[in-house]
């Protein structure tokens, strides 16, 4: 019985589309704890104070899984050269393989190295072996909440591929005073698509996913994610869902123009 527990196990996540170390299975399940230090910030209020305002009339970056392993950083570096105005970068997740030290030293060096903010989000792969520690003694907070001009950022914990209600609260709480263009930013992509790969790959709670949806209709205009390796497309209720594939290996990033009388994105690569 035990065999057979653990061969389904190893299934699932041969089939995921993140690259599975088979030890880091055992990832951390300790959301509470993570929303505990909401806002203890650290790394991203460093970028919060190069922050400038965006304008109504700009452009910015969303990048997705770079899984640094120790000081490859699957030229994360190169990103710097196609900033082209753009004034942040936003990275949905999976931004390390393992979250030890050395790699989350080694994106932080690379991030403060750019010319613009770049925003964290953290992804499964962030909290492998119990690491989340590392994420809170370096970067902080997990969820958080950017303002400027006419755009409200809003990032999100979905690293166990579960919001849980507390955040969804707060999600509900800040889209109440969110301005006109309100983007959101988490790692786990919310909708199963028909390849059986991806039907791991999702939030697990039906329930809780359709509450979300119900939420981000309140204000919101595009949720940003990735994990699947794979670029999904999908429209709800006047929403776009942009998942994007996995940096590491395809080195494509989004680039999303927002004017005063929307916004609009399209895809490049390094």
């Amino acid at each position: 019985m035990v065999k057979k527990i653990f061969r389904c196990i190893l299934c699932v996540f041969l089939l995921s589309g993140c690259e599975v170390d088979i030890l880091g299975i055992f990832g951390s399940n300790d959301l509470d704890e993570r929303l505990k230090h909401s806002k203890d910030f650290k790394f991203v209020q460093e970028e919060l104070k190069k922050a400038q305002n965006f304008g109504n009339d700009y452009e910015f970056l969303v990048i997705s899984d770079t899984h640094i392993i120790g000081q490859n950083a699957n030229g994360l570096e190169g990103l710097e050269g196609k900033i082209n105005g753009a004034k942040f970068i936003v990275v949905t997740g999976d931004i390390t393989q393992s979250c030890t030290e050395e790699e989350m030293k080694r994106f932080i060096e690379i991030a403060s190295s750019f010319s613009v903010p770049v925003f964290p989000v953290i992804g499964n792969h962030d909290i492998y072996m119990g690491h989340w520690p590392v994420w809170r003694d370096n970067i902080g907070s997990t969820k958080y909440r950017i303002d400027s001009s006419n755009t409200t950022l809003i990032i999100l914990d979905s690293a166990n591929a579960f919001f849980g209600n507390d955040q969804l609260s707060w999600l509900d709480e800040q889209l109440d005073t969110a301005k006109k263009f309100t983007f959101v930013f988490t790692h786990t992509n919310p909708f199963v698509t028909a390849a059986p790969e991806f039907q791991q790959q999702q939030l697990t709670d039906t329930r809780e996913r359709a509450r979300f949806i119900s939420i981000l209709t309140k204000n919101c205009q595009a949720l940003f994610s990735g994990h699947v390796h794979k670029r999904v497309i999908n429209r709800v209720a006047g929403i776009e869902f942009v998942t994007l594939e996995n940096f590491n290996g395809h080195k494509t990033f989004c680039r999303v123009h927002v004017t005063p009388q929307g916004f609009s994105y399209s895809f490049d690569s390094l």
